[in-house]
């Protein structure tokens, strides 16, 4: 039944001796040598750039463009919210081979390279809910450290005044993160 799958999902993602990947790292141990996902938690939105201010609460956050694929990206960022936790999976610190397309934006994408950390493709980004123990973990290491949460929270604050988006709301406890919605086709 329905109810069975759910209590099975849940039961695994919030077992400690679990990860929602094999593959899993931190960004204080990122490598690019070798396939890496990475969960973070979303300080700021860019929809019109493809990109995010995000951080796993281990290192400074790290500015991610998720362009391509362009309908899964349209799709992603009309979806993505603030505070909201992702499962980045095979991140990158070179533009994705989808990303080097030969169409009118080639030349001015290079030019807005600059400053991006990573790169996704936006087909390989997943929704956590808050109560996954990978989560749990991240969340716990920001709590931990207030002083970097607040840098944190201003570095977004400049990423959107720079952007002209509006401005972070700060959580005053951990964020819920809605429940994943599903690809498109």
């Amino acid at each position: 039944t329905m109810s069975e799958l759910w209590n099975f999902i849940r039961t695994t993602l919030q077992d400690p001796a679990q990860t929602i990947s094999n593959y899993l790292t931190t960004t204080d141990r990122l490598t690019f040598q070798t396939t890496e996902d990475l969960v973070v938690q979303v300080l700021a939105l860019d929809p019109s750039k493809k990109e995010m201010l995000v951080s796993d609460w281990y290192g400074p956050p790290l500015r991610v463009r998720a362009k391509t694929p362009r309908q899964h990206s349209s799709w992603l960022f009309q979806r993505l919210q603030k505070n909201q936790w992702l499962k980045l999976r095979w991140v990158s610190n070179q533009p994705k081979p989808d990303e080097e397309e030969q169409d009118a934006e080639t030349q001015q994408n290079s030019q807005e390279d600059a400053g991006v950390d990573l790169y996704v493709l936006a087909s390989q980004i997943t929704a956590l809910p808050s109560w996954c123990n990978d989560v749990e973990i991240r969340a716990a290491s920001c709590r931990s450290d207030p002083d970097q949460e607040d840098a944190a929270h201003d570095m977004a604050d400049r990423f959107e005044a720079e952007r002209g988006v509006a401005a972070v709301a700060r959580p005053s406890a951990a964020p819920a993160a809605p429940a994943a919605p599903a690809a498109p086709a």
